[in-house]
């Protein structure tokens, strides 16, 4: 049974539908042919739908399905101090089945690095989105897409985090900057003998 609050007063029984949109829900009353928009602050959901039980569900399943080393379980741990999560983290907005909110586009995007049209189409959504994901195959340009990225990102004063699970990847990316005389941007973080790497490239 789900019950539905608005402003802290259950309005389960007078509500038709109830349907998440960006930052909020819609929902159209059974005495009305109109929806109503409400921010995610005014609506509290309870019960099997809401994001808390979905959480919950995550918690429960890293607790039996995870990698265990050393009888330490990677993914439960992660799990363990997740409870009342930022309303803008992109975890919050999966939990709820929402997209979030687009961001505020770059006006003009550059390409320093070259792109062909499918590179164009990806940096530029990425740049407008929360979270993009940008596969293919080896010789795509993936690389010179995430190097567009990071120009652009730079270029309006952000800074940007570059991570994998594969220090090659992360290498190409240096080398490529380097061959253009921009490895003076990168800060190698991480185990000991990254930032001892950074320090042999002249990095501060």
């Amino acid at each position: 049974m789900v019950k539905i609050l608005i402003d802290g007063v259950d309005k389960t029984k007078e509500i038709e539908s109830c349907k998440p949109i960006n930052n909020g829900y819609s929902i159209k009353y059974k005495n009305s042919d109109k929806k109503y928009n409400y921010s995610e602050k005014r609506v509290q959901i309870e019960g099997n739908s809401s994001w808390q039980n979905n959480l919950k569900y995550f918690k429960e399943l890293a607790s039996k399905i995870s990698i265990i080393i050393k009888n330490y379980n990677v993914l439960e741990d992660r799990y363990k101090n997740l409870s009342n999560l930022n309303k803008d983290s992109i975890l919050k907005f999966y939990l709820k089945g929402t997209l979030p909110p687009s961001n505020k586009q770059i006006n003009h995007v550059r390409f320093p690095f070259g792109f062909n049209q499918s590179q164009k189409l990806a940096t530029e959504r990425a740049l407008k989105k929360r979270l993009s994901v940008i596969e293919g195959p080896p010789g795509t340009g993936k690389t010179q897409t995430i190097l567009n990225i990071i120009a652009n990102l730079i270029m309006d004063g952000k800074t940007v985090a570059v991570v994998s699970n594969n220090n090659a990847a992360i290498q190409n990316v240096y080398d490529k900057l380097k061959k253009q005389n921009l490895d003076f941007l990168v800060a190698f973080l991480g185990k000991d003998k990254n930032n001892k790497k950074g320090e042999n490239y002249g990095i501060p």
